[in-house]
C-alpha cells in the first residue's frame, strides 16, 4: 500500500492545486496452480483559481495600450479600458447602468474556477498454471472518472456586470429593464468516464533436448469499452449566501444591445450534454523458436477493430503482422573475441496500424436545439465513406547489439525503414452531399489520402566507468530521423502564402510533413527601412503582389520544424548512501519563426513586441538591424511579408540541461523505520547552449516568459 498529498501553490495569488492518492495491491496464492491478484488506484484533485477572465489581461500584457496602469503611484488600483471607452463607460453609468469599469486588481477573487476530480481504478486478475510450460492469464480491469468544474461570477465580478449591462433595455422614458437579471453568474460542468478493459492471454514456454530447443508463445484476446459523457449549464441572478437562481429568462428572442443601435443578442442557457462510446477489440499472438541459444526465429499477429467503422458490429478490422530473426554470435563455438564478450545481430519485418478518431466509416452526425426554431437539428460531421481503411506502417529494423568486457562500453545501433500508407487527412466531398464545413467553405471528409516514407537510426551507448565505492554509470543516445510525404492524392496550393505563417502539416510531397517555409529577403531599403522581397526574381516592395504572386518553387524552404536528430547524455554517480545524477538533452537539424513587431496588431490591438525599440528609424540603421521602421497608416501586406520572411527564421539547434538529482539513503538502525531516504530533484534548467544567434530559447519562440525551473525536495520513508 502506498499514499500521497501533493499542495502546490502556483505563482499566481489565490490558485491552489490539491492532490490525494491511494494505492493497494494485494495477491494471494490460492493454490499451487492458481493465484488470484487485485490492485485499487485512487487519485482525487482538487484545483481552484481565482484569475477567472483577468488572467488573460494580466498574463497578456503585451496586447494592453502602451500607457495602461493597474494602480497609480499610491497603489490605488485602476480601470482599464481594454474594449469599451472611457466616455461610453461614464455615460452608461449616468444612465443608471451597473459600473462597466474593469479593474483587474479588483477583479481578483470575484470570479473563482473551482475544479474536482476523481479516478478510481479497480484490477483483478487470475493466473492458472495448467502445465509446466503453459499458464492461463486473465485480467479485468475497471476506470471510473468524475469530474465536476464550477465557474462562479459574483455580482461584482466584470463578467457579471458586463453580461447584465449588455442587455439592460431602456425606454423612452429612460426607465432601465434587466432580460439578464441582477446578481452573480454559475457555470456547472460535469464529466464522467467509465472504462472496462479485459484480457486473457494463454504463456507458452518449453524447452527440450537439454535446451538446444526454446519456444516461448503467446495468444490473447483483448476488448475495451470506454463511454464519455458531460453535462453543463449556466445559471444567471446567482446567490451564493441563499443558493437562489433566476429561472424566469426568455432565451428565445433577441434584445437590442446597450449602446449598440443596429445589433441584438440573444440571452444563452449555455446548456450542453454530449456523450461518446468506444469500442476496441484485438486478438493476437505472437512466438519465438530459439536453436542452441544461438539462433532465433520470431513472427507476431494481431487483428484490431475498432467501432469507427460501426459501433454494432464491425468487420472492417485490419491483421497485423511481423517476423523477425537474431543470431548471438558470441555463442558460436569460433567466437574468441575476448575484448567482445556480447555481439548480437536481430532483424525484423512487419506491418503495424493506425486509426484516427475524426474518421469513420458511416455518417456521424451531432444532435442539438436550434436557436432559430427551438426545434431538434442533427448536423452531419462527416459523410459515408465505405472504402475507409486502416493507416498501415511498413517497417524493417537492422540492429547489432554489443558489449565490451567489465561493461566498459555497451549498446546497441539500430537502422530502420518505414514506408507508412493509407494515411487519413482530409478530402473533399461530393458537392451533392452535406459535408464538415472547413473555414475554407469547402465541403470535406477524412478519407486515406496520402502516404509516407522515412527512415533512421538509433544509437543507444552505456558504459560502467567506475564499480568501486565510488561508482559512475554514463549513457549517450542519439537518433536520427528522415520522413517525407511520398504520395498526396489531392490537389494543393501552388501558391506560398498557403503554407507561410503558424506551422501546420504542408503537404508537398517530397519534404517533411511538418516544414518550415518562407519569402526570400533582401534586407532593409536605406531610404525609409523598408523590408524588401522578391518579386519574379526582382527586388520589390510590392508587398501585396509578392504574396498573392510568389509560388511555392520561388519561396525559401527552411527545412524541417522538427528535430531531424536529437538525443540525450545522464550521468550518475554514487559514494556509498549519496547519489548524483544529471540528464543533458539535445535537439539538432530543425527550424523556428521568431515573433517580431507587427505595427497592424500594434496599433488595431495593442499587441506589442520588444523589436519595437530596434526598429529602423534613420538611414544607416540597416547596417545593424533588420526590423522595418514604423509606418502609418499600418500596411497590413508589408506586416504579413515581414513576419513570414527568412529574416525570422533560426535554427532551433540547441543542448539543454533537463534535470539533476541528489539523493541521501539514512542507514535507520533499532529503528521502525527500515529506509530513510532524502531528495532533491530539480528540472526544466534551461538551455546550454542555442545556435540561433539571438540566444532564444526554440522552445519559447513566442511566448512573453518562459516556464519556471522546479525544484522539489522530498522525503521517501519505507517501514
Amino acid at each position: 500500500m502506498s499514499a500521497g498529498y501533493d499542495h502546490n501553490l502556483p505563482t499566481e495569488g489565490g490558485n491552489k492545486q490539491d492532490r490525494i492518492s491511494f494505492r493497494a495491491k494485494n495477491t494471494y496464492q490460492a493454490t499451487d496452480k492458481l493465484s488470484l491478484s487485485a490492485s485499487m488506484n485512487i487519485a482525487m484533485t482538487n484545483n481552484a483559481s481565482n484569475l477567472g477572465s483577468t488572467y488573460p489581461y494580466l498574463f497578456n500584457g503585451k496586447n494592453m495600450y502602451p500607457y495602461a496602469q493597474l494602480a497609480d503611484e499610491n497603489g490605488n488600483t485602476l480601470p482599464v479600458y481594454m474594449t469599451l471607452r472611457k466616455s461610453f463607460v461614464d455615460q452608461a453609468q449616468d444612465a443608471g447602468l451597473l459600473n462597466w469599469e474593469y479593474s483587474p486588481i479588483d477583479n481578483l477573487g470575484h470570479e473563482t474556477i473551482t475544479t474536482k476530480q476523481n479516478d478510481y481504478t479497480l484490477l483483478g486478475g487470475a493466473q492458472y498454471q495448467l502445465t509446466s510450460w503453459l499458464n492461463l492469464d486473465i485480467k479485468y480491469q475497471y476506470e471510473k472518472l468524475i469530474g465536476k468544474t464550477n465557474t462562479l461570477y459574483d455580482d461584482d465580478s466584470f463578467y457579471a456586470r458586463d453580461m447584465i449591462n449588455d442587455f439592460t433595455q431602456v425606454d423612452d422614458a429612460g426607465n432601465l429593464t434587466y432580460p439578464l437579471p441582477k446578481g452573480g453568474i454559475a457555470q456547472f460542468s460535469n464529466e464522467e468516464m467509465i472504462s472496462h478493459q479485459g484480457r486473457v492471454q494463454a504463456n507458452f514456454n518449453k524447452s527440450w533436448s537439454e535446451n538446444r530447443h526454446q519456444v516461448t508463445a503467446i495468444a490473447g484476446w483483448e476488448i475495451k469499452s470506454v463511454r464519455n459523457s458531460t453535462a453543463s449549464n449556466q445559471f444567471y441572478g446567482y446567490n451564493p449566501s441563499k443558493g437562489q437562481v433566476s429561472y424566469a429568462l426568455d432565451y428565445t428572442n433577441d434584445y437590442q444591445l446597450y449602446g449598440r443601435d443596429f445589433l441584438t443578442g440573444r440571452i444563452s442557457d449555455y446548456a450542453y450534454i454530449s456523450g461518446t462510446t468506444d469500442h476496441f477489440l484485438s486478438i493476437f499472438a505472437n512466438a519465438s523458436y530459439t536453436y542452441l541459444n544461438r539462433y532465433s526465429l520470431s513472427g507476431s499477429i494481431r487483428k484490431d477493430e475498432a467501432n469507427l467503422f460501426g459501433v454494432d458490429a464491425n468487420q472492417k478490422g485490419t491483421p497485423l503482422w511481423s517476423v523477425g530473426a537474431a543470431w548471438n554470435v558470441d555463442e558460436e563455438q569460433f567466437y574468441h573475441i575476448t575484448w567482445l564478450p556480447k555481439l548480437k545481430l536481430r532483424t525484423t519485418f512487419g506491418y503495424q496500424g493506425n486509426i484516427s478518431r475524426y474518421a469513420s466509416a458511416y455518417t456521424t452526425a451531432t444532435y442539438s436545439i436550434s436557436d432559430l426554431t427551438g426545434l431538434p437539428t442533427a448536423n452531419i460531421e462527416t459523410g459515408p465513406n465505405p472504402n475507409l481503411r486502416w493507416e498501415r506502417s511498413r517497417m524493417i529494423n537492422l540492429a547489432i547489439d554489443f558489449g565490451l568486457k567489465h561493461n566498459y562500453l555497451f549498446g546497441n545501433i539500430e537502422y530502420y525503414n518505414k514506408k507508412m500508407t493509407d494515411l487519413m487527412g482530409s478530402a473533399p466531398l461530393d458537392p451533392t452531399i452535406m459535408g464538415t464545413y472547413q473555414a475554407s467553405g469547402t465541403a470535406t471528409f477524412n478519407g486515406n489520402v496520402a502516404e509516407m516514407k522515412g527512415d533512421g537510426f538509433d544509437v543507444n551507448l552505456g558504459s560502467q566507468i567506475l564499480a568501486g565505492v565510488f561508482k559512475w554509470t554514463s549513457s549517450f543516445q542519439y537518433s536520427y530521423v528522415k520522413s517525407v510525404i511520398s504520395k498526396y492524392l489531392m490537389p494543393v496550393s501552388t501558391m506560398a502564402n498557403t503554407y507561410m505563417g503558424a506551422v501546420f502539416i504542408n503537404p508537398v510531397v517530397g519534404n517533411p510533413v511538418y516544414s518550415v517555409y518562407s519569402y526570400k529577403w533582401d534586407g532593409l531599403n536605406p531610404e525609409n527601412g523598408n523590408p524588401k522581397g522578391y518579386l519574379n526574381g526582382e527586388i520589390s516592395e510590392d508587398y501585396q503582389g509578392i504574396i498573392n504572386g510568389t509560388s511555392l518553387e520561388q519561396a525559401v524552404y527552411n527545412g524541417s520544424f522538427q528535430p531531424v536528430s536529437f538525443g540525450a547524455f545522464r550521468n550518475a554517480f554514487s559514494y556509498k548512501d549519496l547519489s548524483f545524477s544529471f540528464n543533458i538533452s539535445y535537439k539538432m537539424g530543425y527550424y523556428f519563426r521568431k515573433s517580431s513587431i507587427d505595427y497592424s496588431s500594434l496599433l488595431n490591438r495593442w499587441s506589442g513586441n520588444g523589436d519595437y525599440q530596434n526598429r529602423w528609424i534613420n538611414p544607416g540603421d540597416e547596417q545593424h538591424t533588420d526590423i522595418p521602421s514604423f509606418v502609418y497608416p499600418a500596411q497590413p501586406y508589408r506586416d504579413q511579408f515581414y513576419a513570414n520572411s527568412e529574416e525570422l527564421v533560426f535554427k532551433a539547434d540547441h543542448i539543454r540541461l533537463e534535470d539533476l538529482s541528489v539523493s541521501y539513503n539514512f542507514k535507520m538502525k533499532n529503528s521502525p523505520i527500515n529506509k530513510l531516504k532524502v531528495y532533491l530533484y530539480a528540472n526544466n534548467l534551461g538551455t546550454i547552449w542555442v545556435s540561433n544567434p539571438q540566444k532564444i530559447d526554440p522552445y519559447y519562440p513566442n511566448n512573453v516568459a518562459r516556464a519556471g525551473r522546479t525544484v522539489a525536495l522530498g522525503l521517501n520513508v519505507t517501514f
